[in-house]
């Protein structure tokens, strides 16, 4: 990583000198961020992670314990983890990379050495549920495109999980967009228990020196066949229970891919119901529930892997197998 010259670097006790330049953007976001849970919007490539790494080394200093970082992929788990072990004075080997390729039992024993660790959601939901890991001191956990909070992935979860066990939580959610719309933003908010919103755009007077004139070259990738019947067959059964929503008066589309606002609507109609105690709200939410969980699926197909497809579904067979667990998740495992 090339170094900065000191005089216009960040100086911190855990922070090697010259490593991280000094833009004031940055660290009027990691103030701000230090003081609650916090939704960080900033464009792609002006240092989300360097916002992130700001509070990490703030609460690792002033407070202790670990940090935790999310990210929804390998390579940006990878990429994090290089980052931090270059910035942080923390040795290398207490950085540490949670996904899939290392072993449930390695990363136990990894857990307890590291002061942060930096994983896929997947994996580390997996190791709450197998009691392997505690979020009990984590200080500071991260949220890297946060904006996949919607539905059932696993930010949800390991949220919920965070702030019910942690002494003394902090979340910090990054994302470059957030949601289309004031709806979906607060959703996201809400699902990851973030209190406040802030937001720097490339016109910022202190943003602006750092942007620079972007083309975008789109290229078309084509799914695997197997990849598209998975989702062939996921939109089947989606478009099954959007059919029953339709039938209960809550909605007027069956499409698959509905959309996150739509279903904000569906779930305002359905609580109606069901604060008028009417049966029909009860079994619509449950539906709900199962679409929300198949779009999900429908998303690890497309952006993941096949692999991560059938981690989600044993997760969801897990859960349903548990004592007191929702009717939508005992139908989606089936018999």
């Amino acid at each position: 990583m090339a170094t900065t010259d000191e005089a216009d670097a960040v100086e911190h006790p855990l922070i090697a000198a010259g490593a991280l330049e000094r833009r004031r953007y940055q660290t009027a976001l990691a103030e701000a961020a230090a003081c609650d849970h916090t939704l960080v919007c900033l464009p792609t490539g002006l240092g989300k992670t360097a916002v992130s790494l700001l509070v990490t080394a703030d609460r690792l200093h002033e407070v202790g314990g670990r940090a935790l970082l999310l990210a929804p992929t390998k390579p940006l788990v990878q990429q994090h983890a290089d980052f931090y072990r270059e910035a942080l004075t923390i040795p290398d080997d207490e950085v540490v990379v949670f996904t899939g390729e290392v072993s449930p039992g390695d990363r136990a024993a990894l857990w307890e050495s590291a002061r942060v660790a930096v994983a896929t959601p997947q994996v580390v939901e997996n190791d709450l549920v197998g009691n392997r890991i505690s979020l009990s001191d984590v200080t500071h956990l991260t949220f890297d495109e946060c904006h996949r909070a919607t539905g059932d992935y696993a930010y949800n979860y390991i949220a919920e999980r965070y702030h019910a066990d942690a002494a003394d939580p902090l979340v910090t959610g990054m994302s470059a967009s957030p949601g289309d719309d004031e709806e979906s933003i607060l959703a996201v908010c809400e699902n990851l228990g973030l209190r406040e919103v802030e937001v720097m755009t490339e016109d910022d007077a202190d943003v602006a020196e750092y942007t620079h004139r972007t083309d975008v070259d789109w290229k078309h990738v084509e799914l695997p066949e197997t990849v598209v019947e998975i989702r062939d067959a996921l939109h089947e059964v989606i478009r099954d229970r959007m059919t029953k929503l339709k039938e209960l008066g809550v909605t007027g589309t069956t499409q698959p891919d509905v959309s996150e606002r739509e279903i904000q609507k569906i779930q305002a109609k359905l609580r109606e119901l069901m604060d008028n105690d009417q049966s029909e709200g009860y079994t619509g939410m449950s539906l709900l529930a199962e679409v929300r969980k198949l779009r999900t699926a429908v998303t690890y197909a497309e952006t993941q892997s096949v692999a991560s497809l059938r981690e989600y579904f044993e997760r969801q067979k897990n859960a349903a197998r548990a004592s007191g667990s929702s009717k939508a998740g005992q139908r989606l495992e089936g018999p």
